[in-house]
């Protein structure tokens, strides 16, 4: 079936722009909708992402994936070229790049809004976007599925030396061990988790959940333990949470950027991800019950 990529721009925390793609096939409207976000260092078009949104869209959602404001991609949405950017995130600015990227679409400022159903909406996050959507699901009246790959139990996962420097030096330097790059999270980052701590609790947000949850967590990922997922799950409300084990996996589920075609870790993950997408938004579903 053939999708089609409709590229749009919102604009997103501090007046920076969120570079988003919405996927459409054909079928009947208007459809539920699915939102992706990345994850830290991550992108819209990395690896794995664009073929798992279009094949989202083949099977009756409209899917929507978007670069947060200050991830520091610039205009060639692949090159880190906005390092000041990246600098200046927080996790307060991607919750809000999210919500504004929904309100757009609640108020039909997105793209093909007449395909669109905003009242039925799925949230999918990698790793820190993981954490995003939880964070963001129970304030959100649309949002009818949380689903998390690989995502993050705790906004706070750096040393306490990463605070120390940053608050000492403006900036504590990560490598993307994919370009080589040093990319400074800035003194920024650790004020907000301060300020904002309890407001970033994912585990609280988690628990404030009215909507079910989908966790999918490879064994063996090296950079969130499993046991986040079952952490995670623990602080949902009973029988809302499902934990989706990937034996082996893990935290790309065996893609990297370039995509270099399908791997079978990941082909597992959006199996499950589908299936739980389609109970629960499906188009064949009266939306009351979903």
């Amino acid at each position: 079936m053939d999708v089609e990529r409709i590229p749009f721009v919102v604009e997103g925390s501090e007046g920076e722009p969120i570079r988003a793609d919405l996927r459409l096939a054909g079928g009947p409207a208007p459809r539920p909708v699915v939102v992706l976000c990345h994850g830290f260092k991550g992108f819209k078009d990395w690896g794995a992402w664009p073929d798992f949104c279009s094949r989202l869209a083949a099977e009756g959602f409209a899917s929507i994936a978007f670069n947060f404001s200050h991830g520091g991609l610039g205009e060639h949405q692949e090159k880190y070229e906005r390092l000041d950017l990246f600098r200046r995130d927080t996790w307060s600015k991607q919750v809000a790049d999210l919500r504004l990227l929904l309100a757009a679409l609640r108020e039909g400022r997105a793209p093909r809004r007449e395909a669109l159903d905003p009242e039925r909406v799925g949230l999918l996050g990698h790793s820190r976007g993981g954490g995003v959507v939880i964070l963001v699901a129970p304030e959100e009246r649309g949002v009818r599925a949380v689903a998390g790959l690989a995502a993050i139990a705790e906004a706070s996962r750096f040393p306490a030396e990463a605070r120390e420097r940053a608050m000492r030096e403006g900036a504590y330097p990560v490598l993307n061990s994919r370009t080589g790059e040093w990319m400074p999270v800035g003194r920024e980052f650790f004020e907000d988790l301060e300020t904002n701590g309890e407001r970033l609790s994912i585990l609280g947000a988690a628990s404030r959940l009215a909507v079910p949850l989908l966790l999918v967590h490879g064994t063996a990922d090296e950079a969130v333990p499993f046991e986040d997922a079952g952490v995670i799950a623990a602080a949902a409300p009973h029988g809302l949470a499902t934990v989706a084990p990937i034996e082996g996996a893990g935290h790309t589920f065996g893609v990297r950027h370039p995509y270099g075609g399908p791997a079978p870790d990941m082909e597992r993950a959006f199996e499950a991800t589908r299936a739980f997408l389609l109970r629960h938004l499906s188009p064949r579903c009266d939306a009351s019950s979903a």
